[in-house]
Order: structure tokens, then sequence, then C-alpha cells
């Protein structure tokens, strides 16, 4: 029973639904501003397009999973800049998820949430959010990695060593 005129601690469920509901704000204004922007496809990102058209395990100077991804999004919605571009603020909204959960298994879930907002709002991640480069599944992965090696440490399990693996063969 909370004493009259204190608020309840927010649990961590309701740390995770206030994450879940400010980042998915986020993320409509992010898409809606990827739609509004109505720019072509800078050089980098053109090449990468051209690369997600013939799908491989690596290209001239740059690992696939930009191509993968570019071809994952095209294959969704069509080959339009928005429609490509628009899987950028989408993998940054679930990396900012799985930066919670870091924030939330090293200290609380507090800190996780605050965490997760931090790195949503930044300036460049913003920036980089109307864009689709190679940072884009990059810091993703990188997220994933650490989440992860967190995790193992505290646990030792099979399954967090295996996502490690695959978290840093991928990002690699």
């Amino acid at each position: 029973m909370v004493p009259q005129g204190q608020r309840a601690p927010i649990t961590e469920t309701g740390y995770l639904l206030r994450l879940i509901a400010c980042l998915g704000a986020l993320l409509a204004l992010r898409l809606a501003a990827v739609y509004a922007a109505n720019t072509d496809l800078v050089l980098d990102e053109a090449q990468y397009w051209t690369w997600s058209r013939e799908l491989a395990f690596g290209y001239f100077s740059k690992p696939p999973m930009i191509a993968w991804l570019i071809r994952a999004t095209s294959e969704l919605c069509g080959d339009g800049e928005a429609c490509i571009r628009s899987a950028a603020p989408v993998v940054y909204t679930v990396s900012a998820i799985i930066i919670y959960f870091i924030g939330r298994a090293l200290y609380s879930a507090r800190v996780g949430f605050w965490s997760g907002i931090v790195f949503a709002t930044l300036p460049g991640l913003s920036y980089s959010s109307l864009l689709i480069t190679t940072d884009v599944p990059l810091v993703l992965l990188w997220s994933v990695m650490l989440y992860a090696w967190v995790m193992l440490v505290k646990r030792q399990s099979m399954g967090f060593a295996v996502l490690l693996g695959v978290a840093v063969g991928l990002g690699c």
C-alpha cells in the first residue's frame, strides 16, 4: 500500500511500456519525415541499393548487411527513396529497445528506460535515421553483441553465447 500523496513506483513492465510508447511516437515522426523529405538517394545509398539487386556475402568495400536490409525493405514496399530509407528509423528503434535491456540488465529498468530514450534522441542518430547507411545495421548488431555479452557474463548460457557469435558474425 502506497501512503497517500506518494506515487507508486514504476515497475519494469511500466518502464518498458513507456519506452515503447515514446519510441513508437518517435518512429512515426521519423517515418513521416522520411516520407516528406522527397529527396533522391545520395551516392552511397544508391550504391547500396544497386548492391541489393544481386545479394552476395560481401561487396567491393562493405559487408553485406546493408544490401540485405535494403533488399528486404524493397521487397516489402518497393524501390522508392522513402521506402528504402524507412529501414533506418525502424532499426534504430529496435536498437533503442535493446539498449533498454542492456541498461536494465546492468543497473535497473529506470536506467534502461533513460538509456533507450537518450540513445533514440541523440542528434547524430536523429540525422542518421533519415538515411540508409552502413551504420544502421552495425549499431543494431553491436547493441545485440553488447547485450549478449552482458547476459553471458551474468548467466553463462549457451543461448547467449550463440547470440553473441551470430551478432559478431553478422556485424563483421
